[in-house]
């Protein structure tokens, strides 16, 4: 039995360090670092759990159960602060952690200076009563159950509150990557509530180290099939969602990470069936497409054809930055200018239009050739041409016949003149 929990406790060791140095690698996001942080932290919990157990005298197994306090009593706080960054909700609660690491710090001071006021542990002692092997009987007292206990389920209550409400808003990919957080957050809960309250199996062993391996793995998966640490909700708060403005989050991949709904009746296509594509496999604007790859921040007009119809966008792109000052990815405005376009689409005929005019009105301003006889005007190809016809075609004037009082007493002298 005692061999079989401490290669249990062994593997969960190694695999929480693994995925601590892993994600350490891939800290960009401050959540990637704060899940780093809570596996280092579980690894520092497991291995001095393993060396509790190995250790025989009384003196020997209380040191190694403090020394995992270093591991236990922050990872509740590491964990909420993973949360409030992948949920974005740390820009409104992320002062809070900032106190709430006080905790743990007294938390720690009262484990090791237990001997003068045993406020944590009354009376501690090595047991073999349900375990098979020498285990210590912690006896906790008023702090672990009043203070350090509420206030890890606290965090933890706070976390998969953050999360579920995350879940209600998410859509998609994000919607999955979400459960599987609830579930890493949940399990081990569960499982140290077991302990707590004495439902263990095992008197005295606590296999909560076990269940953060097991939630470690979840979460591994969701990285290597969801791309977990890259496809972060990106922070609405800090996108302003003006109405009939459409916009769209990509990441430094160009991937699509989020967008409203104006985006998604610009592209044509539901959310689910975009988050995770790049752009150019989203978009049908090649305009588009040439504006994100040469990075331009100056407002662009853009064309996108909508159907049977072409639609006009300004487009403006902003770049995303991280806490580093690292580009992680972008934001796209496209603000419709459509009515707008077409007004000065409008008015660009008009004045072509009128230029025309004013053309055919300047050739009939200039000097023209006329026949002394007949009166014909000769145009510019030489052709000969009625003085009406001319007229008519070369200015928008329009002829009514009658008849001079001069021409009316030689054509008509019986005929009195009015």
């Amino acid at each position: 039995m005692l061999s079989a929990i401490v290669l249990l406790q062994l593997i969960s060791a190694v695999f929480c360090l693994m995925l601590a140095v892993y994600a350490w690698s891939r800290r960009a996001h401050p959540a990637t670092a704060y899940f780093a942080l809570a596996m280092a932290l579980a690894t520092v919990w497991t291995v001095g759990f393993v060396l509790e157990i190995l250790s025989t005298t009384l003196s020997a197994k209380l040191f190694w159960a403090n020394v995992q306090f270093f591991g236990i009593a922050p990872l509740p706080v590491a964990w909420l602060a993973m949360t409030l960054h992948y949920t974005d909700a740390h820009r409104r609660w992320g002062w809070i952690v900032s106190a709430l690491w006080a905790i743990p710090a007294a938390t720690l001071v009262v484990i090791w200076t237990d001997g003068y006021h045993h406020l944590f542990r009354g009376h501690p002692m090595v047991a073999c009563s349900g375990s098979f092997f020498p285990a210590l009987a912690n006896d906790y007292q008023l702090w672990f159950y009043v203070v350090h206990a509420f206030f890890s389920y606290a965090m933890f209550a706070g976390s998969l509150g953050f999360l579920a409400h995350a879940w209600c808003r998410a859509e998609g990919k994000y919607r999955q990557q979400i459960l599987v957080l609830l579930a890493s957050t949940a399990f081990p809960v569960i499982v140290d509530l077991f302990y707590v309250t004495g439902i263990n199996p095992i008197t005295d062993i606590n296999l909560t180290t076990v269940a953060f391996s097991i939630s470690g793995a979840l979460i591994a998966w969701s990285l290597f099939s969801y791309r977990f640490l890259d496809l972060m909700p990106v922070a609405r708060s800090v996108l302003v969602d003006i109405v009939g403005d459409a916009w769209i989050v990509i990441d430094a991949a160009d991937r699509v990470l989020d967008l409203n709904k104006t985006a998604e009746r610009v592209l044509g296509r539901p959310l689910k069936e975009m988050i995770g594509q790049t752009l150019d496999r989203v978009a049908d604007s090649d305009q588009l497409v040439e504006c994100l790859q040469e990075r331009q921040e100056t407002p662009t007009e853009i064309e996108m054809r909508q159907g049977n119809e072409t639609a006009w966008y300004d487009l403006r792109h902003s770049p995303l930055n991280d806490h580093r000052g690292r580009r992680r990815g972008c934001l796209i405005v496209l603000r419709d200018i459509t009515p707008r376009k077409r007004i000065e689409m409008e008015r660009e005929r008009l004045v072509n239009e009128l230029q025309g005019a004013l053309a055919k009105v300047e050739k009939l301003e200039g000097m023209l050739p006329i026949c002394a006889n007949c009166k014909r005007i000769r145009d510019e190809n030489g052709v000969w041409h009625n003085v009406e016809v001319y007229i008519r075609d070369h200015s928008k004037a329009e002829f009514s016949h009658g008849i001079c009082p001069d021409c009316a007493k030689r054509l008509y002298p019986d005929f009195p003149v009015q």
